[in-house]
């Protein structure tokens, strides 16, 4: 815990009203949780290194830790990596690699080829946005649909 940070969200939170119980204890229980949350992002950014031997120097990422064309948490790349290569590991910094991983991602997370409900719930499990859906549905569609894409 990083009491600075609790402290700071108190302050913070009493621009908006009185800080009840109530609120102090919704404060420390989000601390808590995204605390345990880095700590398991570290954890597995320690597994990445030491099972695949990858070295961190130079990986680059977002603010929220995610990497690779595919923008995966380093919890993510364990879980849903792939490669195509038969003695590799997967670099999600390939484009292959990048497009494997998220398709498998996407598999695990109920897309079913034919049932475009299951397109929708599976891309909003990868990137919680109805907007981000939105898109990727539009642009998916014109792409299965050549007659629709401008000159």
């Amino acid at each position: 815990e990083r009491p600075e940070v609790v402290k700071h969200l108190k302050f913070s939170a009493n621009k908006y009203g009185p800080v009840t119980p109530k609120v102090r204890r919704e404060i420390d229980d989000r601390v808590e949780s995204k605390a345990n949350w880095a700590l398991n992002e570290l954890k597995s950014i320690e597994k990445i290194s030491k099972t695949r031997r990858i070295a961190l120097k130079g990986w680059l990422g977002s603010h929220s830790g995610a990497f690779g064309m595919s923008q995966f948490l380093p919890s993510s790349y364990i879980a849903y990596a792939k490669t195509f290569r038969a003695n590799g590991w997967p670099n999600i910094n390939r484009a292959d690699d990048a497009i494997a991983s998220v398709a498998n991602y996407l598999h695990l997370n109920g897309w079913k080829r034919w049932n475009a409900k299951t397109h929708s719930k599976s891309l909003y499990r990868y990137n919680k946005s109805h907007d981000y859906v939105a898109a990727i549905m539009s642009i998916s569609k014109r792409v299965r649909e050549p007659a629709s894409l401008p000159d």
